[in-house]
């Protein structure tokens, strides 16, 4: 028997192994519909979210809720016993689960007002949760609850103290939650909220303090700008920006646009995209596009707006697309592994 097989019998951690074959590594991807959803969370047009924990921040009205139950609903579309445990502090109304597709009837909702609530829940539901089972956790969201001491603080005199509780307790939940989920290989997405400094270059500053950032495997900005046909807004175009990644490059944008006539684009940035890697040829307000099959470029010229969704879902199964878009922004990319 080798010293490895040994150290691993004597180990008193069931999970201890080689780490070439540590279970802890081997992850699942949860596409979602939006391809630039999945090149956010993993790299690829096909991937998706992984095991770990995601932070959504952004100014009011950025659709925070919205990808939050875009990841939901992946989630139970990959599993059919996939269940969505949701701490909700916001309280959101049920329709916007419901117009986002999922099945109210895998959503357990955990109504919460404090952290150190959410603390406990938190802890006793992973407790009695196994890597077997099929659980997402979604957190709606951590910026808006208050402590209980400043709960108390409130009750009690109009001249209240500062809370100096409430950092301190975020940093004990996510002492207790980070290892937890990484080896059951449980998702969990939460919004956060930011502020930012009054320095001449402002810094975005997550509420929580450096150990809910550090926790964090992937930390996304949104931003929301206007999508105009003419002078009439039809929607917006809300930007997401990597500001931490363990597989993405920092600072890396992923546009998703939303209009209230179609909704969520399934092909947002997908143009760009295209055209970068010579997929599209412009031509001012006309194009041409590659014939997928040969490699060449068609000989008569398509409108901008009218390049055909069938060449998009053709695209994003050429893998010669794919593997130029993951080189874009894998982080693995800059050593070319």
């Amino acid at each position: 028997m080798s010293l490895l097989e040994r150290m691993k019998k004597t180990s008193t951690i069931k999970d201890a192994s080689a780490m070439l074959d540590a279970d802890v590594y081997d992850v699942e991807n949860i596409p979602t519909n939006i391809p630039m959803l999945n090149l956010a969370f993993s790299g690829m047009v096909d991937g998706g979210l992984t095991s770990g924990i995601t932070m959504l921040a952004g100014e009011s009205r950025t659709f925070k809720t919205g990808f939050l139950v875009q990841m939901g609903k992946s989630f139970q579309d990959k599993y059919e016993d996939g269940v969505i445990l949701f701490f909700d502090s916001e309280f959101s109304p049920m329709d916007y689960w419901e117009s986002g597709g999922c099945d109210m009837g895998r959503i357990l909702h955990v109504p919460i007002t404090s952290i150190e609530q959410l603390k406990h829940e938190l802890s006793v539901q992973l407790d009695a949760l196994t890597k077997e089972d099929n659980v997402i956790i979604l957190i709606d969201s951590i910026g808006a609850i208050a402590s209980k001491k400043e709960i108390e603080d409130a009750m009690k005199s109009d001249a209240q103290p500062v809370d100096m509780t409430r950092a301190k307790a975020l940093n004990s939940l996510f002492r207790i939650v980070t290892p937890q989920v990484n080896v059951k290989k449980i998702p969990m997405v939460l919004i956060n909220s930011f502020y930012e400094t009054m320095e001449m270059y402002a810094k975005r500053i997550y509420a929580g303090g450096k150990k809910v950032l550090l926790s964090c495997d992937d930390v996304f900005f949104i931003s929301k700008s206007q999508v105009k046909e003419g002078s009439e807004k039809v929607g917006n175009m809300f930007t997401i920006t990597a500001d931490k990644s363990r597989t993405i490059r920092e600072g890396s944008k992923f546009p998703v646009k939303i209009t209230v006539k179609d909704g969520i684009d399934r092909y947002s940035n997908l143009y760009e995209l295209a055209k970068e890697f010579g997929y599209i040829v412009p031509a001012g307000a006309w194009c041409k596009l590659m014939d997928l099959d040969t490699g060449e470029l068609a000989t008569t010229n398509t409108r901008v707006s009218a390049v055909p969704n069938e060449f998009y879902d053709k695209l994003l199964l050429n893998t010669e697309f794919q593997d130029s878009v993951s080189s874009k922004y894998l982080l693995s990319a800059i050593n070319g592994e």
